[in-house]
């Protein structure tokens, strides 16, 4: 009976974290909705109310403007899909010593990918949706070579091990790291602090996490070093 209580008390537990983490999604996305469509509704209304002094050139100039916000839009609703839709995990026992090679061949290409090393033992085995864990995966290596571009030693190191009740993962650089009180802030959607950063990675990586019932924390000294550290529960 205890344990069944416990197991019931973990389901109400994951669809409060659901609950929450769908509510927050959708005061983002209305934010941004708002934001984006509001001067389109304001330059669209003068386009049409001043025809005549817009003329043809001002009028094209008027329309690629809402053109290209428009697709700035499309771009934002599409990362928000996939941060929403993600399929439950299908899991299986993975080496990760042989998930580490994948990805090493899978980044092979990226500048700066030299500066990865990574330290698997042979034994560590995770039960683990390899397609999803993938992705998490390479979102976080991505944005440690991102924050050491500037770096003239830039260094980065993705381990795995075995530790009380769990396995682990992370990846530590030393970029310049994230300030203390910034450090949720990454994961949330669409907060970025690149310019040309999306802002989705980082809180795509943490949900897929949580879909395999773990977690992944961030820690940082700012000019020292950076741990992402994705935390598998035992089964």
């Amino acid at each position: 009976m205890s344990r069944i209580m416990v197991q019931c008390g973990d389901k109400q537990t994951e669809l409060e974290e659901r609950r929450l983490y769908y509510e927050s999604s959708i005061r983002v996305l209305m934010h941004e909705i708002r934001n984006s469509i509001t001067p389109r509704v304001s330059l669209s209304a003068d386009l049409i109310k001043y025809t005549d002094e817009y003329g043809k050139d001002g009028m094209i100039d008027g329309l690629q403007t809402i053109n290209d916000q428009a697709q700035q839009l499309n771009a934002f609703l599409h990362a928000y899909h996939r941060l929403t839709h993600l399929p439950d995990p299908v899991k299986t026992n993975i080496k990760i010593c042989e998930l580490f090679d994948k990805i090493d061949r899978l980044l092979s290409s990226e500048q700066g990918s030299k500066n990865i090393r990574f330290i698997s033992p042979e034994s560590v085995e995770i039960l683990l949706d390899p397609h999803l864990i993938t992705l998490a995966f390479i979102n976080l290596i991505r944005n440690a070579l991102q924050a050491t571009e500037k770096k003239t030693k830039p260094q980065i190191k993705v381990e795995a091990g075995n530790e009380a009740a769990a396995s682990f993962i992370q990846v530590t650089d030393n970029g310049e790291g994230i300030p203390q009180d910034r450090l949720e802030d990454v994961f949330i959607p669409f907060y970025s602090t690149k310019k040309e950063g999306s802002g989705i990675g980082l809180p795509l990586s943490r949900r897929i996490m949580q879909l395999h019932g773990g977690e992944l924390i961030a820690s940082s000294k700012p000019g020292e070093l950076t741990v992402f550290r994705m935390r598998f529960p035992d089964q």
